[in-house]
């Protein structure tokens, strides 16, 4: 071991999942002890949960974005399907809440994938749109796709709030 040797520490059990996991152990109490979860499932599990100040992902010009195969309108998105990284996450909240804004009906089919999953499923045509975050946002060029809206920018401009 380096120079942090287990000094009398407890031994931690590190598991990787995703955030829609994640989330859904937060509110179901199914977790570990300490987790990541998404800023939006913070109501359900504060009664469980304490957040500790280790950081987060919410930052100015790195929001969520709604990306389409083919450019498009957002009205176009009206009854249509679309795939998103966790049903809990602070991405859906906003998208949600700019879809009822923005549409009439606000009737759109959401199809929960893995956040890897949904650049080709859009591109692939096996959704109509995807909603992606964090490192996406600098890669879907590569997947020929289109930005219909960066949620973060949408949001800032709506409300005059700022994430810092």
């Amino acid at each position: 071991m380096g120079p942090w040797k287990n000094r009398g520490a407890p031994s931690l059990n590190v598991t990787y999942a995703d955030i829609d996991k994640t989330n859904y152990w937060a509110v179901d109490q199914t977790g570990p002890e300490v987790m990541k979860v998404s800023y939006a499932a913070l109501p359900y599990v504060l009664d469980q949960y304490r957040l500790i100040p280790s950081g987060g992902a919410l930052g100015r010009g790195c929001g969520p974005l709604v990306l389409t195969k083919e450019e498009q309108e957002i009205k176009s998105l009206e009854g249509k399907t679309v795939a998103v990284p966790s049903d809990r996450s602070t991405a859906y909240l906003l998208f949600r809440l700019w879809t009822e804004q923005k549409l009439d009906q606000n009737h759109v089919t959401i199809k929960v994938m893995s956040f890897e999953e949904i650049m080709p499923a859009v591109k692939a045509g096996e959704v109509d749109a995807g909603l992606v975050i964090h490192e996406a946002r600098f890669t879907y060029q590569n997947y020929d796709l289109h930005l219909l809206q960066d949620l973060g920018e949408w949001w800032e401009e709506d409300t005059g709030f700022r994430f810092h």
